[in-house]
């Protein structure tokens, strides 16, 4: 999780940096664990939303995980909020997760600035360390 506020493109290319990418959330364990996460970071101060990987830019109302381009499905696990995603007329292409909302996915503008959360995948070397 990172306080830096930024917007959608500059996060993933923030994680790109440090070698990771936008979090994708896959199941209900991989939400409740997110949200558990997010709720010790959040403090007053912060925004209210958090990017993680979703987006629907290349096709509106066509919802993907861009670092792996696969399409979250109707039949995928998905937890948006009541009414999400709504664009709300203004290009609301990104996918965040609200303080607010119990942090359930929603659509947002990707040029608000916003705190963001990294996943790296387990790297698996044959280097002991210790």
């Amino acid at each position: 999780f990172h306080s830096t506020r930024a917007t959608w493109a500059e996060a993933m290319l923030y994680c790109q940096l440090f070698k990771s990418h936008l979090a994708i959330i896959e199941t209900q364990r991989e939400q409740t664990f997110v949200e558990g996460l997010l709720r010790r970071e959040y403090h007053a101060g912060l925004p209210d939303g958090c990017w993680i990987d979703g987006t629907d830019a290349l096709v509106e109302g066509e919802w993907i995980w861009t670092t792996t381009g696969k399409a979250i499905a109707t039949d995928d696990y998905q937890k948006w909020f009541p009414g999400e995603p709504n664009s709300k007329g203004r290009g609301e292409d990104c996918m965040d997760l609200l303080h607010h909302e119990n942090y359930n996915w929603n659509d947002e503008s990707c040029e608000v600035m916003n705190n963001f959360l990294c996943e790296a995948g387990l790297v698996e070397t044959d280097t002991v360390i210790g």
